[in-house]
């Protein structure tokens, strides 16, 4: 699967692996609705591609 990416566990708790696959993104919305129901518009949801080169 294309953006996949292994990434470092930084909890403490030793009974998760060290380091795990998934994807990293962002996303930015708008909370919307009435004070019985809130959601949320998304306005803006990107796939990260952090790695140690490029933030430099």
């Amino acid at each position: 699967m294309p953006g996949v990416k292994k990434l470092h566990q930084k909890s403490e708790n030793s009974s998760k692996t060290k380091y795990n696959f998934g994807h990293l993104f962002g996303a930015i919305g708008i909370l919307m609705g009435t004070p019985q129901k809130w959601f949320c518009l998304p306005l803006s949801f990107l796939l990260l591609n952090l790695s140690p080169f490029s933030m430099q």
